[in-house]
């Protein structure tokens, strides 16, 4: 079973910063999710919210904001204290950091309106960088920008996350994106996710699982990994 650090090693240290990153690689975690959006300028950068009220203790935008801008905000401070003075990464810092062993979740968050054209930003990112594209998973829970991604590019490894989508239009998604995981949440997961998914050549992904516990549950249902928070939980081999 693999483990996908959640936000890095969220649990301990403040999201999708490099404090939270490196310490997923240092407690041993070989796979990391992330999530991806733009700024004023347009330059890919690391946060799931879409404006900095929870972690950069600002209310604005991440859109309207350029990247001097996010970059003068304190990532960290909301966490504690002791992390003060974390920045928020940019895509590029942060590929530029990770081991060259370490399979990637990028996630493309979409705000309103929505991000136009990020699915190319993405893609030409990636195209430049061959071997990491190879080891790269792009997931969104906007199924538009799926689907903008796979007519961009027939290759680009897709994890389809089905939010509330019912079980038969998510497969059916899937197929159409030609998908290699399904992401989907815990209280989701039941064993017809499991055996449809695999039946059809694709892995399922859960998440957020912040307890030993969960993980156990999750791979008694046959789960192929999880999201964790917490990148020193151990999982089954």
């Amino acid at each position: 079973m693999l483990l996908i650090a959640h936000r890095g090693a969220s649990g301990t240290h403040p999201e999708n910063t490099m404090a939270a990153f490196r310490a997923a690689w240092a407690a041993g975690a070989k796979a990391f999710e992330f999530d991806v959006q733009r700024s004023k300028d347009g330059v890919l950068v690391v946060i799931h919210d879409n404006d900095l009220t929870r972690t950069g203790l600002d209310p604005r935008a991440v859109r309207d904001l350029t990247l001097a801008e996010l970059k003068s905000h304190d990532f960290g401070r909301w966490f504690d204290h002791k992390f003060a003075g974390e920045r928020m990464p940019t895509l590029e810092e942060l590929i530029d950091a990770t081991p060259s062993d370490c399979l990637i979740n990028l996630e493309i968050k979409q705000a309103e309106p929505v991000y136009e054209g990020i699915e190319k930003d993405v893609l030409d990112f990636l195209n430049k960088r061959p071997m990491v594209k190879a080891r790269t998973a792009v997931s969104s829970f906007h199924h538009d920008t799926l689907k903008a991604l796979r007519r961009l590019d027939g290759k680009v490894r897709i994890g389809l996350l089905p939010g509330r989508l019912p079980i038969e239009p998510s497969f059916e998604l899937a197929k159409e994106l030609s998908a290699e995981s399904l992401n989907v949440n815990q209280e989701r997961l039941t064993p017809e996710w499991v055996e449809r998914a695999h039946k059809a050549g694709m892995r399922v992904l859960v998440y957020t699982i912040v307890k030993q516990e969960q993980i156990l549950r999750a791979a008694e249902l046959g789960a192929d990994g999880v999201f964790s928070n917490f990148p020193g939980l151990k999982v089954p081999p």
